[in-house]
């Protein structure tokens, strides 16, 4: 049987403090597997009729639209808490572990756990940049214990921008493609302002860090008056 350690296993992060204390570890998964980059994928999608690839005139279709012009489709991996047979690297025997197969019908991958701060594990990293989809984490805070959370950051302008710099940094360190934002408790109407500063620093920092495109998106879920 093999023996893994902690270089073999994809893991979140829990704590708030680990978050803001966070330095690159020599000891985790990304220094010994390797990590695909994002391949490019075509910027045209032919229309959604039914194409005969014997016929030319299908197989050349002039009915093709911009990528660009056309609604997203995001594919949220919520499965059982997360890190299950997926956060080894080294793969798993369990054949009823899930799979997806269907990249091509998606624009944005993202993995999800009620984690603090959820790192996609490196094999949904590299079977999302194979096929040109991004790949991102999740940033959640939730009820009583995600107000405290915010409370302690919003209070002070020097943690807003060390957190904000903080999970750049994991973001670049793991080569994933950004997180969606998921706040689901009440954030003190006075803080507000300052939650949009640090959303306004984290696109900032992704931006410096990752030296590459990269996706952040919000999750509605707290109004503009911090009301869950």
């Amino acid at each position: 049987m093999e023996v893994l350690d902690s270089s073999d296993i994809c893991l979140p992060i829990t704590d708030i403090n680990l978050v803001l204390n966070w330095k690159c570890d020599n000891k985790c998964w990304i220094h010994k597997h390797d990590v695909v980059m994002l391949k490019n994928r075509s910027s045209y999608l032919n229309g959604g009729s039914v194409l005969d690839v014997r016929r030319k005139e299908d197989l050349f279709s002039e009915y093709k639209f911009s990528s660009s012009v056309l609604p997203r489709t995001i594919f949220c991996h919520d499965f059982k808490g997360g890190y299950l047979e997926d956060r080894f690297c080294t793969g798993s025997t369990n054949i009823d572990t899930y799979r997806f197969f269907n990249w091509t019908a998606i624009d944005i991958f993202i993995y999800f756990s009620h984690k603090l701060v959820t790192i996609p594990p490196q094999g949904w990293i590299n079977s999302g940049h194979i096929h040109g989809v991004p790949v991102l984490g999740t940033l959640i805070t939730e009820w009583h214990e995600g107000e405290t959370i915010w409370r302690h950051i919003l209070t002070d302008i020097e943690k807003v921008n060390l957190f904000s710099q903080k999970l750049a940094q994991i973001c670049a360190h793991y080569k994933f493609d950004g997180y969606l934002l998921n706040v689901e408790n009440i954030i003190p109407k006075d803080y507000v302002p300052r939650l949009l500063q640090f959303v306004e620093l984290l696109k900032a920092h992704l931006n410096l860090y990752c030296a590459r495109q990269t996706w952040l998106i919000w999750y509605d879920s707290v109004t503009t008056d911090g009301a869950l």
